[in-house]
């Protein structure tokens, strides 16, 4: 058995968490820790989740950790550009590899955060899914990440989840 001293430990301060570095920090921890735990990450899932967690904030007066509001640049909320169709978020960096549009980053952070929000189990299934490598041989083909959608989320069609967020 392994010792507790001899653990990997990550130590941030408390007393600093709405600065630039401690912002990029959360980003970049959570993209690791995610990498860490999928086998196959699809890269909307990712980002959106980078966004997600980079808005931690530890709330030192009522000793509260604050997570998933709106992300901001500096003192400011974010102005995110419009939305994407999910279904070509979806696709991003299995089709095109380019450099992405910029409104995958905030349909990214919307539909995560609706997830997160609202359809939690079916997100929690949907990470499952993607611990495991694609059973199928055709696993790189673009239509595994709607193959994956359709099931972990059989109540959450894709129109249903672009209307939702438009809502």
């Amino acid at each position: 058995a392994s010792s507790v001293l001899y653990q990997p430990v990550l130590c941030f301060s408390a007393l600093s968490n709405v600065s630039d570095t401690d912002i990029a920090l959360n980003y970049q921890l959570s993209r690791a820790i995610s990498a860490a735990v999928l086998a196959r990450q699809p890269w909307w899932l990712t980002q959106g989740l980078a966004a997600y967690f980079q808005t931690l904030n530890v709330d030192i007066g009522n000793t509260r950790i604050n997570v998933g509001n709106p992300p901001r640049n500096g003192t400011l909320p974010r102005r995110f550009s419009a939305l994407l169709p999910v279904s070509t978020l979806l696709l991003w960096g299995v089709v095109d590899r380019t450099t992405p549009d910029p409104r995958v980053y905030s349909t990214a952070w919307a539909l995560c955060t609706f997830l997160l929000n609202e359809h939690r189990d079916e997100l929690l299934r949907y990470v499952d899914l993607l611990k495991a490598p694609a059973a199928t041989a055709d696993a790189h083909h673009p239509s595994q990440p709607m193959r994956d959608w359709a099931a972990a989320f059989p109540s959450l069609p894709i129109e249903r989840v672009e209307q939702e967020l438009r809502d």
